[in-house]
């Protein structure tokens, strides 16, 4: 008997050579017939194909072809395959023919299957592996630091770089800044700055900065500190908007000092020196001893500007700015001289009954009315107005809560004003708003804004909506006060902190600005 054996597609008359010689002792030749080509048995898969390895993003499965029969040489090709959950509902990967495959953030949530095409002169015959488990995302991992780029100097804005990551996508990260010693130890979080940039601040100075990158994905979180930043320079203070003199330059009147605006890393402190200059302004020297805030202006000052010194000293260093001067200062404004008697008064005539008694007023010295009018009106340059007194704080009262009553001021500047000047508003809101309750704080401020617009026929003003003015204040409803008085009536009010007028801020943080963007208004016909 013969078996075929690696000869397919042959027949066996190929062999006679071998038949002949075996019977050639016999002297006879005998031939069997020719046979069919012998075919190859195609593959057939006896153990199923595995795979093996962890079914998560990144990782790597190795495919197994398993067990096969069939005719050699057999060829073996793959193909891995997304199914869905249940292992059912499969697609081939583009591009994944190798026997081995790593899973990506498209396979998250799918299980995957592998393919295995055995092929020879048989045919092809294909097997599919089981299903592995439902491919798992991959937690974030920092592959290389977060950095910081920025100098960091007080003021300048520093920017977190991510650094590297691996983890399955989408990963979004958050941010902690964080205040460290110099050696970039003992980091504390820093309150609120959880942003990608952060702007370095006064507290910053002399300390080092740190960012902690948090990464999360939908396996979880994991953070990464950057290195820390050098040391945090310090900004020397600068002047922004110059010093101011508040008050009337007149002998025995007192200036107070606004140290303006300043940049420059805090806290700034401030110093003051008081100067004397020629009435123009020039040849400014000390004045010995004059070093507060405000300065009372004496004998030796008439005729004379006065300036003041603002020093500014911060962790940075220190910076001084001169106001600019006030006006020569003038001697006192002329008083009236009081009544006195040198020759007392005296009675004419007979003391008796029936009898006409005549008074002698006496002498006396003092001003004349007069006269004093007109040497207050030299002395105060014709500036001269005047505070009179009328109404009761019932009829006040009683008056503005009447509907069609307006809240607003005739008073004027310059001299000694009326303490309305500086007042009315915040004694209205103060005094009989909060302390009195005369009016609510709604109505009161319709009172002064909305309501006083409409009655002047103010188009653009009184109200915050597109079209008006940008005319704002903010105030401390629990706080605002008027303070101006008659003895003192240039003191600004507690409580309101910002006033922008047309856009432009006027006062900021309590103090003036110095910008002056205000103009006359005209009355407009309303439509």
């Amino acid at each position: 008997m013969f078996t075929p054996r690696s000869v397919i597609g042959k027949n066996f008359f190929d062999d006679r050579r071998e038949s002949e010689r075996t019977h050639e002792s016999s002297g006879t030749v005998a031939r069997s017939a020719q046979t069919d080509a012998i075919r190859a048995v195609p593959p057939v898969n006896t153990t199923r194909p595995s795979v093996s390895g962890i079914a998560m993003d990144g990782e790597t499965l190795t495919a197994d072809r398993g067990a096969w029969t069939g005719t050699p040489p057999i060829d073996f090709g793959y193909q891995w395959r997304r199914c869905d959950a249940n292992g059912d509902g499969c697609e081939d990967i583009a591009g994944a023919g190798n026997v081995t495959y790593e899973p990506t953030a498209a396979d998250v949530g799918h299980t995957i299957r592998v393919e295995v095409t055995a092929r020879n002169a048989g045919g092809p015959e294909r097997a599919s592996s089981l299903p592995t488990a439902v491919v798992a995302p991959r937690p974030p991992a920092n592959t290389v630091a977060p950095t910081i780029s920025g100098t960091a100097r007080d003021g300048e804005q520093l920017t977190a770089q991510d650094g590297t990551w691996t983890g399955t996508a989408p990963i979004t990260f958050a941010y902690q800044w964080q205040r460290c010693e110099l050696n970039g130890g003992a980091c504390a979080d820093i309150a609120n700055a959880n942003d990608k940039t952060y702007t370095v601040q006064d507290a910053d100075a002399n300390s080092t900065l740190v960012v902690v990158v948090t990464a999360r994905n939908d396996a979880g979180t994991a953070s990464a500190p950057s290195t820390a930043t050098g040391r945090v320079e310090s900004i020397a203070p600068s002047n922004t908007t110059a010093p101011t003199i508040d008050g009337t330059a007149r002998v025995g009147q007192t200036l107070a000092a606004r140290p303006g605006d300043w940049t420059g890393t805090g806290p700034i402190t401030f110093t003051y020196q008081w100067q004397r200059c020629d009435a123009d302004a020039a040849n400014c020297a000390d004045i010995a001893g004059a070093t507060g805030g405000t300065y009372a202006a004496v004998a030796a000052d008439d005729g004379h500007a006065l300036r003041v010194v603002v020093t500014a000293t911060g962790p940075g260093g220190t910076a001084s700015q001169a106001s600019a001067a006030t006006d020569a200062v003038q001697t006192a404004p002329a008083q009236p001289t009081a009544p006195a008697n040198t020759v007392r008064p005296a009675i004419a005539g007979t003391a008796e009954d029936g009898a006409t008694l005549t008074a002698d007023e006496g002498t006396w010295t003092g001003s004349d009315p007069l006269e004093f009018a007109f040497d207050l009106l030299l002395s105060e340059r014709m500036g001269v107005s005047m505070i009179s007194f009328s109404q009761s704080e019932d009829v006040v009262a009683r008056v503005m809560k009447e509907p069609y009553v307006n809240v607003c001021t005739d008073g004027l500047l310059g001299g000694r004003p009326h303490p309305r000047a500086y007042g009315t508003y915040p004694r209205i809101l103060g005094r009989y708003v909060r302390e009195q309750k005369v009016l609510g704080l709604e109505e009161a401020i319709r009172k002064m804004t909305s309501q006083a617009a409409d009655a002047m026929h103010l188009a653009d003003r009184g109200r915050i909506a597109p079209g008006q003015a940008g005319d704002l204040v903010l105030f401390d409803a629990a706080t605002v006060i008027d303070r101006a008085t008659f003895a003192d009536p240039l003191q600004p009010p507690a409580g309101i902190t910002h006033v922008v007028v047309a856009g432009v801020p006027v006062v900021a943080d309590g103090r003036p600005t110095g910008a002056r963007p205000g103009r006359a208004v005209r009355a407009t016909t309303k439509a």
